[in-house]
């Protein structure tokens, strides 16, 4: 029997962890402005969770593909950096991990 250690697992769905990142959307009344607005950031970061959960995927063999993976899991954690990228609309191209100066001994060097 399988039994999961739930602490530390994250659940949510995109259009939460949109919501989460974009806010509530504006009202009825709000300016067209602003309306637009919400829906150029909302529409950013669906498409960053999107290049992150589904372009970015991968067995996690390597120690990187390890890295790749937990960037993405964590992708709720990045939320001030994505919105200092959204004021400068910035977009993600790519994702790059490199191995920490700071690691343990033998802790995956040498692995493929």
């Amino acid at each position: 029997m399988v039994v999961p250690e739930l602490r530390g697992a994250y659940s949510w769905s995109t259009g939460a962890l949109v919501r989460a990142v974009a806010g509530e959307p504006p009202a009825e009344s709000a300016l067209a402005g602003q309306v637009e607005a919400f829906e150029a950031k909302a529409a950013a970061v669906r498409g960053f969770l999107q290049k992150t959960y589904y372009e970015l995927r991968n067995l996690g063999i390597a120690a990187e593909e390890r890295a790749l993976n937990y960037a993405a899991t964590n992708a709720f954690e990045v939320e001030r950096v994505f919105e200092a990228a959204c004021r400068e609309s910035l977009e993600l191209d790519t994702v790059e991990v490199e191995r920490s100066r700071i690691c343990r001994l033998d802790s995956g060097r040498g692995q493929a």
